[in-house]
């Protein structure tokens, strides 16, 4: 259960299912299972496989950096933003350390 609750706070759920929904609602897709060059998922299914993916990359990526607890990685802030300067940083990374700074002005930086 606690991997799930990173998992949904490393990833947009919402974004990323309907993101499954399109791609297996596509007529590429359908076209590849009709024709057999891919075997037959529905929604749920293509959902289920893509979260299933998820979590098993993250559990390897976090056990790899050694974390051994969800709570001690969510909102660690255990990296560093090169290039950007405070107001970008403020803006999309709160929190987050930018020791050289780099690229100031966030109209610049959305343009």
């Amino acid at each position: 259960m606690m991997f799930l609750i990173s998992f949904f706070s490393a990833v947009c759920p919402y974004l990323a299912l309907e993101t499954c929904r399109q791609w297996r609602l596509s007529n590429k897709t359908v076209n590849l299972m009709r024709n057999g060059k891919m075997p037959t998922v529905s929604i749920e299914q293509a959902q289920n496989n893509y979260s299933k993916a998820v979590k098993a990359g993250l559990l390897k990526i976090l056990s790899k950096m050694g974390i051994s607890l969800l709570s001690s990685y969510c909102g660690a802030h255990i990296f560093e933003i090169y290039g950007l300067g405070k107001e970008v940083v403020d803006l999309a990374f709160r929190g987050s350390m930018s020791k050289i700074g780099g690229l100031n002005g966030t109209s610049s930086f959305w343009k």
